[in-house]
């Protein structure tokens, strides 16, 4: 009984202690200590089991040791068939075959069944003979032990997801995470290099060519990877089309890593180009963490995407330390829209011939608690990266379309409203019933609406955006190509797209008073949009001279601080007053 109570403890223990093993072979080790205990003999004997590659084990080279303890140790990884002893072969050919134990004098061969076809057999070697209350408590460790072999599989599998990318056998993101924190507390990360690389216009590929091309050219991006860089080379998949590689900086760099493009690849028989962008990072910053370096690395990423095909940028302190400034920049922006920090001026626009006032530019505006003034080209493309842009032009619409009510009430009823839309927003589902919605919510006609829009619509195809403008004029709103000239211009874009009024860049109208380059170009945009029937208005119209010499040149309207500066609501009010009275 004491011997019962004893061995009983043991195989409760042994089970809490299973319980925590990561894998088959830790957890076969573990059955030949546990055994070894039970029966008061030497930890001495192996564990066997099907090999991966065998279908359907019947032969000893079927088989083969996965754990191995004491005198056998030697015998790891071995076939059973290659094991030149009879008294072991024989009792474990036994159990395998039928599932089930083999008590021998001097041996004992336990079956640990994990399914109905699968399991693995465990022998021990005794010195002396098997007592019969020895025997009992094998039978019950073995059916005890086997509910958790059950689930080593289960755990290794459930391991294998959460570390690697079963589609390209390759560690993930968190296997990634936990490679660099491992390389950190050995002190191994000197002199080292992260590199992140994401290919070029991926998606295309797949929409154009399909998902099947798409995962073959990314089976063959890793198959590249691995055979290009160094053996020791660690190369995981972070998520779609993005890798990393962490090598010596000697051997990971910008070179060595877009070697492995140089040539196209070859997809289902077709020779296919393929470029990346890369983003490096050099480890070994005091305090910093595995996570922070791919953060660094997908910075230094982005910044190399903006610089086109095939670009690598690495990470530098000037770098992050713009990045972190976005970021609390986009922190305070978020809190300016909810303390009512943002708010609107107005710019007149002026008919050249007559003077008159034909509308007014709504130009957004940041004063910080300070009295600060945050530059809209600071603010707005952080804006427009993180989305807040279609809020704010949401709330911009409708304050600009109330205050042109109270402007057309204070007796100028023919002026126009011009509201900036950026082409996140324009490309926004529903934008048309945004601009509805506010046109309902302040009475205001279409009409009385012009869209200003940038060249930078251009950008990712055209005939979503010129739907969309077609659409607004039928409505009756007008449309405006603002700073024409500065980014994507080109004759099909400017004859393409639906519009009623060509703005004419600053930078090109002040150049008409130096008579230089630039003067050249505005003569030539102001024929061009004549000639396209387009209303031609000039920016940045600063003083007379430059204000007779774009009406001489055909042009229509103006806007500059000539005419007036950008003005709150009641500023702009009052110099309405004052300039209708010096034009009467």
């Amino acid at each position: 009984m004491d011997a019962n109570r004893r061995g009983l403890e043991k195989i409760v223990s042994a089970s809490n202690q299973f319980s925590a093993e990561k894998g088959l072979r830790t957890f076969a080790e573990g059955v030949i200590t546990q055994i070894a205990s039970l029966i008061g003999v030497a930890p001495e004997g192996v564990v066997c089991a099907a090999s991966e590659e065998s279908t359907s084990p019947h032969l000893p080279g079927d088989f083969r040791v996965i754990a191995a303890a004491g005198d056998f140790r030697d015998l790891i990884q071995q076939r059973l068939q290659d094991i030149d002893n009879p008294a072991i072969i024989g009792p474990l050919m036994q159990s395998l075959e039928s599932h089930s134990s083999v008590i021998q004098p001097r041996s004992i061969t336990l079956y640990f069944r994990k399914s109905e076809d699968e399991g693995f057999a465990a022998y021990i070697a005794s010195s002396t003979p098997i007592r019969h209350v020895d025997e009992e408590l094998l039978q019950i460790f073995c059916t005890n032990i086997a509910l958790w072999a059950k689930n080593i599989d289960l755990v290794s599998e459930l391991r294998r997801d959460a570390f690697v990318d079963r589609q390209l056998s390759l560690p993930n993101r968190t296997a990634l995470v936990y490679e660099l924190n491992e390389r950190i507390q050995a002190g191994r990360e000197k002199g080292q290099c992260l590199v992140v690389l994401n290919l070029d216009q991926f998606a295309a590929v797949n929409d154009v060519l399909g998902h099947d091309h798409g995962d073959a050219l990314l089976r063959k991006v890793a198959k590249r990877l691995r055979e290009g860089l160094p053996p020791d080379t660690y190369i995981a998949r972070l998520s779609g089309d993005s890798f990393a590689v962490v090598g010596s900086c000697d051997a990971v760099h910008s070179d060595s890593v877009q070697a492995c493009f140089a040539t196209p690849f070859v997809i289902h028989e077709a020779r296919q180009p393929v470029s990346a962008c890369l983003g490096i990072v050099r480890l070994g910053t005091p305090n910093a963490s595995g996570i922070e370096y791919i953060k660094d690395a997908f910075v230094a990423l982005k910044r190399a995407k903006s610089q086109g095909l095939g670009s690598a940028v690495e990470f530098s302190q000037d770098i992050g330390l713009q990045v972190r400034e976005r970021s609390h920049l986009l922190r305070d922006l978020r809190m300016a829209l909810d303390e009512s920090q943002l708010f609107l001026t107005y710019q007149p626009q002026v008919e050249l011939a007559t003077g008159r006032v034909v509308g007014a530019e709504a130009l957004l505006r940041w004063r910080r608690d300070d009295g600060y003034l945050v530059p809209p080209d600071r603010f707005i493309p952080v804006a427009e990266q993180s989305g807040l842009i279609v809020g704010m032009g949401s709330w911009l619409l409708q304050i600009a379309l109330l205050a042109l009510q109270r402007f057309r009430a204070a007796g100028f009823p023919n002026m126009h409203m011009a509201v900036n839309v950026s082409p996140v927003q324009l490309r926004q589902t529903g934008f048309l019933a945004v601009v509805q919605e506010a046109l309902r919510q302040t009475q205001s006609e279409a009409s009385a609406l012009e869209i200003e829009i940038t060249e930078s619509v251009a950008v990712g195809g055209l005939e979503p955006v010129i739907d969309i403008l077609t659409r607004l004029r039928e409505m009756g709103s007008t449309v405006a190509i603002d700073d024409f000239g500065t980014g994507y211009s080109s004759l099909s874009y400017l004859e393409r797209l639906p519009a009623d009024r060509l703005k004419i860049d600053r930078s090109f109208v002040q150049s008409l008073e130096r008579d230089d380059h630039g003067s050249r170009i505005a003569r030539t945009i102001i024929a061009l949009g004549r000639e396209l029937g387009l209303t031609i208005l000039a920016e940045g119209v600063e003083n007379e001279t430059v204000g007779r010499l774009v009406t001489a040149l055909g042009c229509a309207e103006a806007q500059g601080y000539h005419y007036g500066r950008p003005m709150s609501e009641e500023q702009f009010l009052e110099w309405l007053q004052v300039h209708q009275k010096g034009i009467a």
